[in-house]
């Protein structure tokens, strides 16, 4: 039998369906003696046979498509690489700070150079509070000196050299949350000439393509 420890912060139907403490004892009949026995599934939904304060309860609880829970969506901005929390972060995390989740950062990005820890929750960008992906796109728009990036380019064009003033940028502000909970923040210079945003989105089956978007 399997005791339930912990319920992952993300809300689907399989977390809402058990509760901490829970004992499986059964799936469908048969007895559970080791994780490989609950492990995958090809079906909609199993029939579960638990121990909840000491009675007996049966439970249909739906089951989770693979694919649904991959990676759908990446935005890069400023060398960071953020995605939506996927289950092995939901599962360590102290508090759930956002729905934005820095996974990695480009070697030599503005990030880096602010000794910046990676595997951390952004909730806030220049003041503005981050939710999702979406709200990371719209401050992106709100905080890109485009047309910085114009003049430089065009300065670049003239001269034919980097000798054209200061790299189009802003100075921003960056609030986090690490996964053991404590709160970080970090001033970053943009870049946007090198650095520049963008976006790759797939859709919800198995087999899409992934399209670059630049942003």
């Amino acid at each position: 039998m399997l005791r339930v420890r912990r319920i992952l912060r993300v809300r689907t139907p399989d977390t809402l369906s058990l509760e901490v403490g829970d004992i499986v004892l059964e799936v469908n009949g048969r007895d559970v003696l080791h994780i490989d026995d609950v492990a995958s599934f090809t079906s909609k939904s199993v029939r579960l046979t638990i121990v909840r304060q000491g009675r007996q309860l049966e439970l249909d609880m739906p089951t989770t498509p693979f694919c649904g829970a991959n990676t759908r969506r990446i935005v890069y901005w400023a060398g960071m690489y953020l995605q939506q929390p996927y289950y092995t972060v939901l599962a360590q995390a102290t508090r759930l700070a956002s729905d934005v989740y820095m996974f990695a950062h480009f070697n030599g990005a503005p990030i880096e150079a602010t000794a910046y820890q990676g595997n951390t929750f952004i909730n806030e960008i220049a003041e503005h509070p981050i939710t999702t992906l979406d709200d990371v796109v719209r401050v992106i728009q709100l905080v890109k000196d485009q047309g910085a990036l114009t003049e430089f380019n065009r300065r670049v064009g003239e001269d034919h050299s980097l000798r054209s003033g200061t790299m189009p940028g802003r100075d921003v502000t960056i609030r986090t949350v690490l996964l053991n909970g404590d709160d970080a923040v970090k001033s970053v210079r943009t870049n946007d000439l090198y650095f520049g945003p963008w976006q790759l989105t797939r859709g919800p089956r198995i087999d899409d393509h992934w399209t670059w978007e630049q942003l």
